[in-house]
């Protein structure tokens, strides 16, 4: 899927596999991840790179194509956690209003390493739950993993300026920036809604 998107963000290539049983996060590079953030040292960033990717165990699979605009070093590489890696974020836009937030959340005891809106996003979760989007101005979308109360938390500006398909057959829950990524999933059972296309027909809006 990550690769469809590359035009997306040529900067940077990243995933991370999730174990929810055991809370354990492997996280991987591609042909597209720097030396510098292999060489970082940073809890999120990939010792090596990652020839393929075996799913194994893991349970939950993140990946982020990078299109570098806040803070461009390798501590804006994603996916990326939090300071004890209970949680992990993919996220696309930007918060205007981070810098407000990072300073009330610096007086509240929620440290940070980078520079970036995405470690903001990170502690404000920690801090107040799904409630933070009421704090957040800007245009966004983003999935966050929360190994403690074991749930996946999706989210998109609410204009819908930043994009996010997702795909749901009962068992498996996909999401991307483009539906062309959903495709690969399962190319043979993704139809069309007739509700979504009379939509687009009378409203030219889905």
């Amino acid at each position: 899927m990550s690769r469809l998107l590359r035009h997306r963000g040529p900067d940077d290539e990243g995933v991370v596999l999730i174990d929810p049983a055991s809370g354990s996060a492997r996280p991987l590079g591609g042909a597209d991840t720097p030396r510098d953030v292999y060489a970082s040292g940073l809890r999120y960033a990939p010792g090596h790179p990652s020839p393929g990717i075996d799913g194994g165990a893991f349970r939950v699979g993140l990946a982020h194509r990078r299109l570098s605009i806040i803070d461009l070093s390798p501590a804006g590489h994603q996916p990326m956690c939090d300071r004890d890696g209970r949680c992990w974020i993919v996220y696309n836009g930007e918060v205007y209003d981070f810098i407000e937030l990072r300073a009330t959340l610096d007086t509240l005891g929620e440290p940070m390493v980078s520079a970036s809106d995405t470690e903001v996003i990170l502690a404000a979760w920690r801090r107040w739950g799904p409630a933070c989007l009421s704090r957040m101005n800007g245009m966004f979308a983003f999935a966050l993993w929360d190994a403690r109360e074991r749930v996946l938390f999706c989210a998109r500006d609410r204009l819908g300026v930043k994009p996010f398909y997702y795909q749901w057959d009962g068992r498996t829950f996909a999401f991307a920036s483009e539906p062309k990524a959903l495709v690969l999933t399962q190319p043979h059972r993704i139809l069309p809604r007739a509700e979504a296309i009379r939509d687009l027909v009378a409203l030219d809006w889905v």
